[in-house]
């Protein structure tokens, strides 16, 4: 089909001077819909990606109205507000492109604007009002922390690959929870949440921290500090990841209708690809040099700890051999009274002598 031309591969078409009257004179009476004036100025076969059409959005734009960003609503047709009118369950982006047949209309462009300014004046309880959707990301209340151990159990499931279930958990793995609570409670860590004021963004924090730190029940509070502090970088860098997409997305509008690389958006683009490389950088060497710190600290503590149970079981094997010492001098001692008492003993003696007592009487 005509219309799924790569404009980027067509040569550019130049129009006549009476294709320029024609289009002037379609505009003029009030045709605003770009692929009605395509068709009617260049052939029926042509659509808004061909060289033709292109050609025509081109001299419409040089008019200063389709990219006027004063482009208002009121320059769409009767037929096109009868459009949204039955689409209105749609997202306006979505409109835009089968309105305008381009699929590669973008926030950015006069089209979505004039789509998006009727779009909010249409009174209907269905549509996904994008105002709305976004209104809805904005954490209108202070941040709570779990405070008990079923809220914090539902953040680690939530969060985490793991599937806890609370009557079949172990010692160990409880008290693991019950420690992430205490950091999830800490006065920096609720400020920082608190400064968010998104509510994706607040649940990125948390889902990062609670990634980071539900199976580790002996951080330092220094080592919850840079936890928390690794989950603001990443929250910061995710923001830079939606600039930048949006600046692509721009770019690619601008592209499309100009076919001119604008130098500024792509040095922009440059710049906060830059930007997100160096800070994720920093972050990655920030979290290993956070867990070479823990690492060292667990190996020492666990050194520690040997030499203490060595001195344990030393101490232990001292008593041991100190006991059986005692026992054996105890067993020398009983033995010699024995004989000792045996040796005295008359009748023994009368019977080594060979007489009975009553012969000694």
């Amino acid at each position: 089909m005509a219309d799924e031309a790569d404009p980027k591969e067509a040569p550019e078409y130049v129009l006549t001077d009476a294709e320029k009257q024609a289009i002037d004179n379609e505009w003029d009476k009030g045709e605003s819909d770009m692929k009605s004036i395509i068709r009617k100025v260049c052939g029926a076969k042509y659509g808004l990606r061909d060289p033709q059409g292109m050609a025509v959005r081109r001299h419409i734009a040089n008019r200063k109205k389709i990219t006027n960003p004063e482009f208002e609503a009121s320059a769409l047709t009767k037929t096109q507000k009868e459009f949204i009118d039955k689409h209105i369950m749609m997202r306006p982006l979505e409109i835009a492109r089968l309105l305008f047949d381009d699929e590669k209309l973008q926030y950015a462009s006069a089209e979505f604007r004039a789509v998006k300014t009727y779009y909010d004046t249409v009174e209907s309880p269905d549509k996904p009002m994008e105002n709305k959707k976004e209104s809805a990301d904005i954490a209108d209340c202070n941040y709570n922390p779990p405070k008990t151990f079923t809220s914090v159990l539902k953040r680690v499931n939530n969060h985490t690959s793991v599937s806890y279930k609370e009557d079949k958990m172990t010692p160990s793995q409880k008290e693991n929870l019950m420690r992430l609570m205490g950091y999830m409670n800490t006065n920096r860590f609720v400020y920082e949440m608190n400064m968010l004021k998104k509510v994706s963004e607040r649940d990125n924090f948390e889902a990062t921290f609670v990634r980071m730190c539900y199976d580790k029940p002996d951080l330092t509070e220094e080592e919850v500090e840079m936890y928390i502090n690794y989950c603001v970088g990443r929250v910061s860098i995710d923001r830079m990841k939606i600039e930048e997409a949006g600046l692509i997305e721009y770019k690619e509008q601008v592209m499309l209708e100009e076919r001119v690389p604008p130098m500024s958006i792509i040095e922009a683009i440059n710049n906060t690809r830059s930007q997100i490389d160096s800070a994720q950088k920093r972050l990655e060497k920030s979290l290993q040099d956070l867990n070479g710190k823990r690492v060292n600290r667990l190996d020492k503590l666990a050194s520690n700890s040997e030499s203490v149970l060595k001195l344990i079981e030393a101490f232990r094997e001292g008593r041991s051999r100190a006991k059986m010492v005692q026992y054996i001098e105890l067993r020398k001692e009983l033995r010699g009274k024995e004989v000792e008492r045996i040796t005295n003993m008359d009748d023994l003696r009368a019977q080594i002598f060979g007489i009975s007592p009553e012969e000694v009487e």
